[in-house]
Parts: C-alpha cells; sequence; structure tokens
C-alpha cells in the first residue's frame, strides 16, 4: 500500500505551478522503510528551510509519477532548480547546512555535466545508478611486515571478497552515483600471522567512518593473504548494503526502478528568466588567496574540542580563529587544492570551557596567553584524494584532503596531520567561500606535559578537536 505520508506531500507541495526557484525533493512511495524516517524527520526541515530561503518545495514521489528525470536514480535525492539550471545535490539529506550551501551556490552557477572518473576500482552496477568503493591500503606493516602483494594483486584480492561488485577498469559517476571509502590496514606479528583492520567510510564524511573493525581484524596464515583480504572485503561489502537501507546519518536510498525521461518531460522544465536577472552574477570569481572570514564564523564555533569517553563532558571551543590559505595552480590554468599552503591561529584568551574560573585558569595557568598568546597551524603538505589531485577547484565539490604540518603551542612544536573535507561554495552576497571541515586528536602529555580532567590517563592526555572554518577572497 503506498505510504498516506508521501501521497499528503506530493498533494500540498507538488501540484503548484513552477516559481522562479525551487527545491525539488525526489521520494518514493512505493520504497523501503528509510523513506518514512525521511518523511518523518528531514522532510520537515528542508520545509521549513525552503521556506526560509524563499523557495518553492516540490515533493517529486517517482511511484505517483511513474517516471523520473534523467540524471535522478536514487531516492530520497535533492535538486535545486531555477532559470539558470538543475543542480543535483550530493551530501548527506541530514546535513542541512550543505544543503544550504549548495542552493546559495546553485543560485549563481548551477551544475556542469561532467562526469567524475574513477579507475581500477570495484563497482556495483544498479542499473539506474552505480557504487564505487574507491580503496586505499596502507603500507605493510609490523614487525614481520613484508609486502605480499603489489597494489594491483591487493586489489585484485579485495575485489575478489565483494559478490555484488565487479573490478573496473573505468567508471563515469553521476550525480546521483555514490561511493564508499574503504580503507584496509594489513599487520603482520612475529608468527607470521597476517591481520587486516578495516574501515569505511562515507563519501561524504572523510574523517569518521561509519563503522570501523580497527578492534576486529580478519586474521590468519600471511601466506594465505589474498583470501584475508578477501574476507576483510566481504565483511565491508556487508556493510555497506546494511548502511544503504539502516543509515540514519543521511547515506541510504533505495534505487529507482521508473523509467528516465527529460526534465521538462517529467514536469520540471526550467521557469522563466526572471526580468532583470543579473547574468553575470554566474561569474564567481574563485581566487587563489583567501582568509578567515571572520563574519562567517561568528555564527558557530570555528574550534571545537573535547576529550575522549570517559571524560568526555569536559568540552570547549575557540572563538577567535584567524588565517590565511593559498591554493595551489594558478589563475590561467586554475586553482587547485594540491600544492595548498597557509597557516591557522587561535588567540589563546579565546578559548572556553563555558565557566568564568575555569576559563581563567586556563588561560593564565594552562595556555600562558600573555606569553604565548596565539597557538599556530603551519601548513606544510596537502594530500589530495587521488579523483581530485590534478582537477582545478570547483564549486559545489566536497574534497577529501589531508594537511600536513607543524602545530605550535606554548612555545613547542609538533608535527600534526588534520584530515578535512573542502568545499568551495558561493555566500549569501554572491561571492565564493570556502569551507573546511576537519577532526583530529592532539596529545597533551608529550611535549607539553598538561593535565587534562579527571579520569583515565589514556582519556584525559588526548584532546579530539573538530573545525569547521569558512574564508573568503584575500583582499587583492
Amino acid at each position: 500500500m503506498r505510504a498516506w505520508w508521501l501521497v499528503a506531500w506530493w498533494l500540498v507541495f507538488g501540484v503548484s505551478g513552477v516559481s522562479a526557484e525551487r527545491l525539488i525533493v525526489f521520494v518514493d512511495s512505493d520504497g523501503s522503510v528509510l523513506q518514512a524516517a525521511f518523511a518523518d524527520e528531514q522532510l520537515p526541515e528542508l520545509r521549513e528551510l525552503a521556506e526560509t530561503m524563499e523557495l518553492e518545495l516540490e515533493v517529486f514521489d517517482v511511484a505517483e509519477r511513474g517516471v523520473v528525470p534523467e540524471g535522478v536514480g536514487i531516492t530520497p535525492l535533492i535538486a535545486f532548480q531555477n532559470w539558470r539550471g538543475t543542480s543535483i545535490y550530493q551530501g548527506r539529506y541530514t546535513t542541512l547546512d550543505r544543503v544550504r550551501n549548495f542552493v546559495r551556490t546553485s543560485r549563481f552557477v548551477p551544475q556542469g555535466d561532467a562526469a567524475f572518473v574513477r579507475e581500477n576500482v570495484p563497482v556495483w552496477d544498479r542499473g539506474a545508478m552505480a557504487i564505487a568503493v574507491p580503496l586505499k591500503v596502507t603500507d605493510w606493516s609490523g614487525p614481520g611486515a613484508v609486502a605480499l602483494g603489489d597494489e594491483a594483486g591487493v586489489t585484485a584480492a579485495i575485489a575478489s571478497g565483494m559478490s555484488q561488485f565487479n573490478l573496473t577498469e573505468r567508471v563515469e559517476l553521476g550525480r546521483s552515483d555514490r561511493q564508499w571509502y574503504a580503507d584496509f590496514h594489513p599487520y603482520i606479528d612475529e608468527a607470521g600471522t597476517l591481520f587486516v583492520n578495516t574501515e569505511l567510510y562515507s563519501q561524504f564524511n572523510c574523517h569518521v567512518p561509519v563503522t570501523s573493525w580497527l578492534d576486529d581484524p580478519v586474521s590468519g596464515p600471511a601466506n594465505r593473504w589474498q583470501a584475508i583480504f578477501a574476507a576483510a572485503a566481504a565483511r565491508t561489502e556487508v556493510e555497506i548494503v546494511r548502511q544503504l537501507t539502516e543509515s540514519e546519518l543521511g547515506d541510504g536510498f533505495d534505487v529507482v526502478n521508473e523509467p528516465s525521461v527529460v526534465w521538462a518531460q517529467a514536469g520540471l522544465a526550467l521557469p522563466d528568466k526572471p526580468e532583470g536577472a543579473n547574468v553575470d552574477l554566474a561569474d564567481v570569481e574563485l581566487p587563489g588567496a583567501w582568509v578567515v572570514d571572520a563574519d562567517a564564523q561568528a555564527d558557530f564555533p570555528a574550534v571545537q574540542f573535547t576529550w575522549p569517553p570517559p571524560v568526555d563532558a569536559y568540552s570547549g571551543e575557540a572563538q577567535a580563529i584567524g588565517g590565511t590559505v593559498q591554493l595551489g595552480g594558478d589563475a590561467e590554468n586554475g586553482w587547485t587544492f594540491a600544492g595548498l599552503s597557509g597557516s591557522f591561529k587561535a588567540e589563546a584568551k579565546s578559548v572556553t570551557m563555558g565557566e568564568p574560573d575555569l576559563d581563567a585558569y586556563i588561560h593564565s595557568g594552562i595556555l600562558e596567553a600573555g606569553e604565548h598568546p596565539e597557538p599556530v597551524f603551519t601548513i606544510e603538505r596537502v594530500d589530495v584524494e587521488s579523483g581530485f589531485a590534478s582537477q582545478p577547484v570547483a564549486l559545489g565539490e566536497l574534497v577529501p584532503v589531508t594537511l600536513h604540518g607543524t602545530f605550535t603551542m606554548l612555545g613547542q612544536s609538533i608535527p600534526l596531520t588534520v584530515p578535512m573535507s573542502v568545499e568551495a561554495f558561493v555566500g549569501e552576497d554572491g561571492r565564493a567561500r570556502l569551507s573546511l571541515t576537519g577532526q583530529w586528536d592532539l596529545p597533551l602529555s608529550a611535549p607539553w606535559d598538561i593535565d587534562g580532567p579527571p579520569g583515565p590517563k589514556e582519556a584525559s592526555s588526548v584532546m579530539k578537536f573538530a573545525c569547521r572554518i569558512v574564508l573568503e577572497p584575500a583582499e587583492p
């Protein structure tokens, strides 16, 4: 039986006339239980967002319509449309901040139609869409470490363990295709036993795995390494399938079975160009030099910190962050994240845990803010996820990067590695912005000898950081 809740939504929001701008939400009332959870939780939030941004919200039920527009291979799926064009959102539908940035960007610059190319990856062809699994295999480690297989051999072994996926030499991925990042960590002990730890990451968050088996590796004699990698891959595949229907983070979906037609035939022709529309607004400049956007950072903390359980009740934030970033490449050939450099600094006196007496102690007794007013992270090298390494920066693309540099606090420095996601988007003023989100751990015992909150030493001696930093173009 078709779910009454989606029929009601379609009746309310799906039959109105063409507005100048609209947010289109594709759903399937004949789909899985995932659809009901989306309707109950995310759809009302998207409606509120549309009202706030003065958009029409159209709910397109593929089961009711019997067709889907070209390029729509899954539900739930979000698209934006105005007279400039149609753009399909790539991200978790639970992350409203990214949906908001997607709309702001698409208002000025609609998406291009270039496919994203992956090479030598397992691919699950599901008809209307495809799922690719980019693989990362770390170096063979451990006291008995020896490279038993090269990159091609390990990749083939992993692919052999995935029954739904085929190792594909080249695949072109569209906006409603999806990727899952799978990391494999081989370790050989003194006795010649191979342990393969694995982690699975969403395409839309390269910092926190959706599932980790670091404490539960697949193991066996090292001379059976192909079978061990295959077993680890099989377990990863089972988890991918589970996430598609059970994800609470916004990674799940149903594959559409309806035939595809052009957008106009689906009743989604582009709206007419409004009178007085400024075509030049589509020319959003992406410069090479960027600085922290102080106005944007006033809306949310740039850096937050806490401790691991069981002392995670202690947390705080740094409220004043500054910094500059210079992209690699050049204006003529395109700016790139490869070659990115720069630094970020925090005002020690802006660090707060919400208690004035505690903050005063932190500023003077721990951070010595008078003598060392600004902890600094200097970027020295950046690794860009392989699919984006040689591409110019483009609006609306979420790019995984890893920043390597030096963190200096209290006059002492340590090397620091920070995994991040970087995205260029358009702000409310029509100017470009860069959003950087990341998470990392910082040891307190060495070299600073700082005591954390009361609790087990293994937890209190490590601070966990998360950042969300917005940059704007630097003044010429």
